[in-house]
């Protein structure tokens, strides 16, 4: 019996997908006669828009307690602490705030109005669940905010929410439905000259593309992106792009341009105080120094990433995280502690539904096994991957899993 060499399969990097947050279209008003009410919320939304989250929050609820905010003003304010709390990651407190957005929306009297406030919550609690791994309950309520926005002709916000639900479908395993959605989100939001919008769409159809393998083309979307965000200057847009530009390098065998920006990325992330953008780049900064051979620095920056996603309790980042510890302990000879971590990381992604997840950590323990001598154990885990990646249609991981296969079968004769 020989011993196995030259197999590979993927690591498990966070690509980062760009959700889009919502507002309901009526903006706060009545300004006129509350002068401190109308600095306080042009302060706040100054603020928001420099990414200055923290300060922006405070200046929210400044209006929030205003003797004289109204229902409307109260279900708007609402959801923008909520979105300023999603955007550092604060996850239960942003979902308190739309909740309480939902419950006051109820008694404004004007429908339209109403109905924006209610759909704007509806699919920002979407959000939270698909960032908490609980994709049929973030369905049901972007589907819920969709049905609103096509009762009252919202065009923006059916755009938001078709391509909300494209992700979904994406982390589902299901592509062609993913693409779909997102190039309609696209093709509204170009009609309606909504930029930011435009941006997000492009940059997650290459997100598809990347998955289905085709690094070029999805290049070409993300690049497309950036240069929108970087022109209407919107921060984690720009740090989304960097991201996952990073992540096509790393695929196109160039770790050092990867590297740049990924670390551009993270400064970024820093910067506006994003804890699940700050923690992504941490563990995909791991991934390069992996590949570079440094495992003692790559350890440490996938135990901060570990770290920040089990605070935020963020499940798909932690199981990542936990699968890269794997990987480390793997390549230093470890395979016992690799495991653990491997198992670890299984039962989230199996527990959250994540298909790719699930099956990128199926193959690394098959490979472990192979490491112990046990090529039964290690074809049967590479099998099991090899048919989710196939279901998922993720072509360029299946044809890895399977040259895995062939060469485990070639190197161990019975």
């Amino acid at each position: 019996m020989r011993k196995k060499k030259d197999i590979i399969f993927p690591k498990a990097t966070d690509s980062q997908e760009l959700f889009n947050g919502e507002m309901p279209m009526t903006s706060i008003n009545g300004l006129g006669d509350k002068p401190l009410f109308e600095h306080s919320f042009n302060k706040a939304q100054k603020l928001e828009q420099e990414s200055k989250f923290n300060q922006a929050i405070l200046e929210y609820q400044k209006c929030l307690s205003h003797a004289k905010a109204t229902e409307t003003n109260k279900v708007n304010l609402n959801i923008r602490i909520g979105k300023c709390y999603y955007s550092i990651s604060k996850l239960k407190d942003a979902a308190r705030h739309y909740k309480e957005a939902i419950s006051i929306s109820k008694n404004v009297k004007d429908k339209d109005e109403r109905l924006h406030g209610e759909s704007a919550a509806l699919g920002n609690i979407g959000l939270i669940y698909s960032d908490l791994g609980r994709p049929d309950e973030a369905l049901k309520y972007h589907q819920q905010a969709l049905e609103i926005h096509q009762k009252i002709g919202d065009e923006k916000g059916i755009a938001i929410q078709i391509g909300n639900i494209g992700l979904i479908y994406r982390n589902l395993g299901k592509p062609d439905e993913a693409l779909q959605c997102h190039q309609q989100a696209l093709e509204i939001h170009q009609k309606i000259v909504h930029e930011q919008g435009t941006a997000i769409a492009l940059g997650n159809i290459g997100l598809i593309y990347q998955d289905l393998g085709n690094a070029e083309k999805a290049l070409e979307y993300h690049q497309q992106a950036l240069e929108i965000d970087q022109k209407i200057g919107y921060e984690l847009g720009i740090a989304s792009d960097f991201n996952n530009i990073g992540l096509i390098y790393q695929d196109l065998g160039n770790p050092d341009e990867a590297l740049k920006y990924h670390q551009q990325a993270l400064e970024i992330h820093q910067k506006i105080g994003n804890e699940k953008g700050m923690a992504n780049q941490f563990g995909n900064i791991g991934l390069i120094y992996l590949k570079l051979g440094n495992p003692d620095e790559a350890l440490k920056y996938h135990q901060q990433a570990l770290e920040i996603h089990r605070k935020i309790g963020y499940e798909k980042g932690t199981a990542n995280a936990l699968g890269n510890i794997g990987l480390i302990y793997s390549d230093l000879d470890n395979p016992d502690e690799a495991l653990k971590y491997h198992q670890q990381a299984l039962g989230i992604h199996q527990k959250i539904g994540y298909k790719k997840g699930t099956a990128s950590v199926l193959g690394n323990i098959g490979l472990i096994y192979l490491k112990l001598s046990k090529p039964d154990e290690a074809l049967e885990y590479l099998k099991q991957a090899l048919e989710i990646f196939k279901r998922i249609k993720a072509q360029r991981q299946f044809e890895m899993v399977s040259n895995n296969i062939k060469k485990i079968k070639e190197q161990y004769q019975k």
